[in-house]
Order: structure tokens, then sequence, then C-alpha cells
């Protein structure tokens, strides 16, 4: 019975408003690496906005933060699915957090961000949590994709879904190329943006996504109050997982 009452008070995750950031062309996270973005374009590379996030989960306070992009409609829907893979990594899989499980700190939460397992289990996990938790969401954003393909658009894709792999396919390129950087430096800098740039245009898939944009920008903004429902709704849903 004492372990019952114990297991019923344990704190759950929360999610503070203060810890819902949403992003554009003047985000904080392009601010601070502004140097990095002006070695891609550099190197002919247009960055999009959409593709900018951040997941984490403070495991000491129990809160959650989540980064997400408000720009295109299905990428941002995309990217904010893959951010909030990342809650609870930690717990799931203890390489991606602290030992003890603590707010990860600064080196080690640069170590693991963007190493090529995590951001594979986060896109994994984030399309699964979304199907599981808030499928009505799913069903919405699949439905206006299928408007927009019966106007010729995303031909090549049957849905959303579909669509989620092939952002997950570039995504995961992207991030083999990070990997391949030698030195041990975790801070994007103008020299790792031309890397990065020219590694981008050697590759037929991460070329042709970063060139031809058009083919996955719709012009409709994705609706801040919709994005921001639905993360709200998943990160409650995420903090009742059991681990």
């Amino acid at each position: 019975m004492e372990e019952i009452k114990l297991a019923e008070n344990i704190k759950k995750y929360e999610l503070p408003e203060s810890n819902i950031l949403e992003l554009d062309e003047n985000s904080i996270i392009r601010q601070k690496n502004s140097d990095y973005y002006k070695g891609l374009k550099e190197e002919g590379i247009d960055w999009p906005i959409e593709i900018q996030g951040g997941g984490r989960s403070f495991y000491n306070k129990k809160e959650f933060e989540i980064a997400y992009p408000v720009g295109d409609v299905f990428l941002s829907f995309a990217i904010t699915a893959h951010e909030l893979g990342h809650l609870r990594q930690g717990e799931i899989n203890p390489l991606f957090a602290d030992e003890e499980l603590g707010s990860p700190s600064p080196k080690k939460q640069a170590e693991t961000e963007f190493h090529p397992d995590t951001e594979q289990d986060a896109w994994q996990r984030g399309l699964e949590r979304i199907k599981k938790h808030c499928p009505e969401y799913l069903k919405l954003i699949d439905n206006k994709f299928q408007k927009y393909k019966k106007n010729g658009k995303f031909s090549q894709f049957k849905d959303f879904e579909e669509f989620y792999k092939y952002v997950v396919s570039v995504s995961l390129r992207i991030t083999s190329f990070n990997d391949k950087f030698e030195d041990d430096n975790t801070v994007p800098n103008i020299e790792k943006g031309r890397l990065l740039g020219k590694m981008i245009k050697k590759d037929e898939l991460t070329n042709d996504f970063f060139n031809n944009q058009e083919q996955w920008r719709t012009g409709e903004k994705a609706d801040r109050n919709i994005l921001k429902e639905f993360v709200k709704k998943m990160a409650i849903k995420i903090a009742e997982e059991a681990y």
C-alpha cells in the first residue's frame, strides 16, 4: 500500500508557458548561429526557417521545453513532431542523457542532440506518439495535405506520412554530414556553415531539397494556435507515459 501511494505522488512533467518557444526568421536560434547561416549562404544554401527547433526534458525540475517553427504548414508540423520525439529520451535510453538523469549539461546536450541515433529515434518516436496520443491532429494535417494534392501539389507523395518520411530522410542525411566534422568544437560557426553547404550541394537528395524548395512550400503558414494547442496536448500525454 505504501508503494502505491509513493507511485501516485510522483510528480509528472509539466510544460510551462514560458518553455513553449515559437520560432521564425527572427528566432534566438538563428540569431545565435548567424555566422553558421552566413557560411551556408556563401555556398548558395538558403536555410529554411522551418528547419529549427528543440525538445528538452529537465529531469530534476520535471519540466519540458519545446521550440518549434511557425513557417510553411507541412514542414513546420513535421519538425514539431520530431521535437516532441526528443522529450524524455534520457529515460527511454540513458545514452541520450546524463547518467544521473539530471538536467543535461550544455556539453552533453551538444554531444547528443544532433547524433544520428538520437535524431532517428526522435523522428520515429515523434510520429508514433502522435498516432497514439493525438491522431486527430495527424488526420487534420493529412486532410489539408490531400486538398493540396487534388490541386496538383505533392504528386510524389501519397499522404502526409509519406512526406514526413521524406523530411526524415533529408534530416538524417544532414545529420550524417554534421557527424563528419572532425573537430570537437560543437559551436556552429561560419566555417562549419561553409563545409555543410558544400556537402549539401554534392548530395542529390539534400541539394534538391534546398534548391527546389517550391516542391514542398505551399505559401500557407502554420496556424500558431493549432500548433500550440497540439504541443500542449501532446506534452500532457508524453508526461503520462510510463518508463
